[in-house]
């Protein structure tokens, strides 16, 4: 499933990606201090508030209005500053080193519709001498926006990209809201930011270097040294710190995480941390305090040998991912993915997978081929006897299935799967099963997240030790192979960060939490587009997290994330929800009601509805691979006629929605 590490490291002075070198999101905060001071004491730093003496004390502050994620943004709002007069409202951030390969990113949103006429600026000082980061006139523009091009949607945030080549040492970076006013009417428009990011680009010119490799494994021999034979270890987590910071979180791949840096002189102190469930079984003694990324040369390889004290226990797990779309007479592809996490050959094991009722069996597909017999098919799913599982190994098949057609099937409707593994004396049985609910969909988008348990979780049925376990795919739509991938996501106010676990990824990865903020970098991935590769096009990424104390039925927990292919803007998902419920709900329409004529039908066909209290509100007409090709809303008839003369011949799935929000699915054939 994944590639060695060894070649990762082999290919490493060529690798695309980003070093996140600054970040804000203006949470914890109430400022900026009172009037006269300009000062602004944020996590990352100090920065700066001011203007260019043109204003009615409106100033840069914490809102609340609508964050990007979290508790605040920075925001000023707008004010009647007189007829022909100009404000400069500045919000500067503290000294920022830059390699002269870096890159700006922030989230921004204006509120007012239209254009207002307001001016939406990037400048940069240099920060040889503080004073310059209060001084209108130590700033050069760097770049400008007016309304319409600094976001094209006043209800939802915008990420912005801003070169800063050729930039190198310290500097302040301003964001500067300029307006002038044409008459004595109040006028312009207002600025909001949020998760203000600085990257340093490592290309291919060998800036990459300036990396360390954090490695942990087995060290058998006790020489604090990886030998062949002395498997990696993944069971922990490194705990660093840039510059006696706050704690960062890094997840090994293979043992592995990588931290890019180009500035020599940040310093971290590097720890890593066993696993609860394991700390039993092993030793981890290494720290690192006040190390560098290397002034020449290549990167620098920070061993954390892990020496083994107890007899080898024996741990499989399984996951599953799946492709995303649930169609009704759709195919639905689901991989079945195990490992030994022990330290002991497995001589023999079983898979058992579970199939949805409405689920039928089409073929398996081994990933990469193992001398073990074919998955059998039973009436409930599918068997799968393996043996000879070595430590540390992966094994993975791909079940390709066919969902159901209406009636059975609807839109709406939820299919539940599992897959369990069971091996002798294993001690570790918490990931022995793993269990994905899916709602069926007319359409999909590939890059998305979900939670396995589905939309709603019963209260009851959730314990205080559960999980949530979600799921980032993401699909290569375009037209070339993308070189690296980035997402990010930040994690609900509903849940416990410090519960968050990695568990997975479908390619090599660098995971890191910082604070309630996730991300998952992807160097050297070259996935390839849908177009010349679909089975191979696609990736994902597996964590589990738990709501915090206190939940309670009728919460909703949020997700989303950001999805990076190389430089282009991020691919923002549909949020997922999920709802703790007293009990499952799939409330449709009296499908006696409902008559669709004639069916099959050429020319037109005509839907009556005869019960009144659920009225037909939405009209959506679907090809049966999810495509949508009729939409008629805001209906008030009791019967519609739509015309199907344009239709070419085959089976669609036509959706109806009440005024209450229920659903049913017909079937329609043109011919």
């Amino acid at each position: 499933m994944k590639k060695a590490l060894l070649l990762l490291l082999m290919c490493f002075n060529t690798l695309l990606g980003f070093s996140q070198i600054f970040f804000e999101g203006f949470e914890n905060t109430t400022g900026p201090n009172p009037l006269p001071s300009t000062n602004w004491t944020l996590g990352s730093g100090s920065w700066a508030v001011f203007d260019n003496g043109v204003s009615v004390g409106e100033r840069w502050s914490a809102s609340t209005l609508a964050p990007l994620d979290g508790l605040n943004c920075a925001y000023i709002n707008r004010g009647n500053i007189g007829m022909s007069n100009t404000s400069e409202e500045y919000l500067v951030t503290p000294a920022i080193t830059l390699s002269g390969i870096c890159d700006l990113s922030f989230f921004s949103r204006s509120t007012t519709q239209g254009n207002q006429g307001t001016i939406y600026q990037i400048k940069i000082a240099l920060a040889d001498n503080p004073a310059n980061q209060t001084d209108p006139n130590a700033f050069v523009l760097w770049a400008e926006f007016d309304e319409s091009s600094l976001t094209n949607d006043t209800n939802n945030y915008t990420q912005k990209w801003v070169s800063l080549n050729g930039f190198q040492g310290p500097v302040f970076i301003a964001f500067v809201k300029k307006y002038s006013q044409p008459t004595s009417s109040l006028g312009g428009d207002r600025w909001q930011i949020d998760n203000v990011s600085v990257y340093d680009r490592c290309p291919s010119s060998g800036n990459c270097s300036k990396a360390l490799i954090l490695n942990a494994f087995i060290d058998s021999n006790g020489n604090d040294t990886q030998e062949v034979g002395e498997a990696d270890f993944d069971f922990g987590t490194y705990t660093y710190q840039l510059n006696n910071s706050a704690d960062i979180y890094g997840y090994p791949d293979n043992g592995s995480y990588i931290i890019l840096d180009s500035n020599t002189a940040n310093n971290y102190n590097i720890n890593f941390n066993l696993n609860g469930e394991i700390a039993p079984y092993f030793v981890s003694n290494t720290s690192f305090t006040n190390v560098s990324t290397p002034i020449t040369g290549g990167p620098t390889t920070l061993n954390f040998p892990i020496t083994q004290t107890a007899t080898p226990y024996t741990d499989v797990k399984v996951i599953m991912y799946s492709w995303p779309w649930t169609i009704p007479g759709g195919e639905h592809t689901i991989e079945v993915i195990f490992r030994n996490m022990g330290q002991a050959p497995i001589p023999n094991g079983t898979i058992t997978f579970t199939k949805d009722p409405n689920q039928t069996i089409d073929s398996y597909h081994f990933v990469t081929p193992y001398p073990d017999p074919q998955p059998i098919t039973t009436t409930t799913g599918c068997t799968y006897d393996f043996t000879n599982l070595t430590p540390g190994e992966v094994r993975e098949f791909r079940i390709r299935t066919t969902i159901g057609t209406p009636p059975e099937v609807n839109l709406g409707d939820l299919i539940t799967y599992s897959a369990n593994v069971q091996a002798a004396n294993d001690i570790f049985l918490d990931n022995n099963t793993f269990t994905k609910t899916q709602v069926v969909r007319s359409s999909y988008d590939p890059n998305n997240i979900s939670e396995s348990h589905g939309e709603e979780i019963v209260f009851n049925d959730f314990a205080f030790n559960d999980y949530l376990y979600y799921t980032i795919a993401f699909e290569n739509t375009g037209t070339a192979p993308a070189q690296f991938i980035r997402i990010e996501d930040f994690l609900d106010t509903k849940l416990d960060p410090t519960t968050y676990q990695f568990l997975d990824s479908s390619h090599n990865v660098n995971a890191t939490r910082q604070g309630d903020r996730l991300s998952w970098l992807f160097q050297n991935i070259n996935l390839p587009p849908t177009s010349s590769n679909p089975d191979n096009s696609h990736g994902n990424v597996l964590f589990r997290i738990k709501p915090k104390p206190g939940y309670a039925v009728g919460d909703i927990v949020p997700s989303k994330a950001y999805i990076y292919f190389d430089y282009n803007s991020a691919i923002v998902t549909p949020t997922f929800n999920t709802e703790f419920v007293q009990t499952l709900g799939n409330a449709t329409f009296n499908t006696d009601a409902i008559s669709i004529y004639p069916n099959p039908t050429s020319e037109s066909v005509s839907i009556s509805n005869s019960n009144t209290n659920d009225k037909i509100a939405t009209v959506e007409i679907y090809e049966i691979s999810g495509k949508i090709i009729h939409t008629l809303s805001n209906n008030s008839l009791t019967t519609i006629n739509i015309n199907t003369s344009l239709f070419s011949k085959g089976l669609y799935l036509i959706e109806l929605t009440s005024d209450n929000n229920l659903k049913t699915t017909k079937k329609l054939l043109i011919k």
